[in-house]
């Protein structure tokens, strides 16, 4: 079990910034996850190599400046997805994680509105750093069109 602060903010006057209240160890609440984690749901995660190996070697591929998406059907009704950065894109696991997180929540929203079973890898590319959760979400959604799933 993990105990997160949690405390009402105030804003310091001087410095405009958010504040914590003096006490704040009296405001403590536990919490078996952290509040601020986006995750796919379990179900429409591809987590095996040898999924994941096929999407790569027989999926349909689109590719745009910020991301490529690689997808095949799947016999289970609905979709599974794999995020991949690679080091070629930045050599700073922060900058990749950053880009997957990213990633993974524009695919959360987007999910719900596949209608077919398939397998999907979408890779992050070298344009992809440095830019916004709707810059990917745009580029996802471009590919996604083109592949005739949404």
């Amino acid at each position: 079990m993990v105990f997160w602060p949690i405390w009402p903010l105030r804003v310091d006057a001087r410095s405009c910034r958010l504040a914590a209240p003096e006490d704040a160890s009296a405001l403590l609440f536990p919490i078996s996850k952290p509040f601020f984690a986006i995750m796919l749901p379990r179900k429409h995660r591809l987590t095996a190599d040898k999924d994941v190996t096929r999407v790569l070697r027989q999926g349909r591929a689109v590719f745009t400046n910020l991301v490529a998406i690689k997808a095949v059907a799947n016999d289970l009704g609905y979709a599974r997805v794999a995020v991949v950065v690679s080091t070629k894109v930045h050599k700073r696991a922060v900058e990749r994680n950053l880009i997957k997180r990213r990633l993974r929540a524009v695919l959360t929203t987007i999910i719900p509105k596949l209608t077919v079973g398939v397998d999907m890898v979408v890779m992050g590319q070298n344009e992809a750093v440095g830019r916004t959760q709707a810059d990917l979400g745009a580029a996802v959604e471009y590919c996604l069109n083109k592949l005739r799933l949404i």
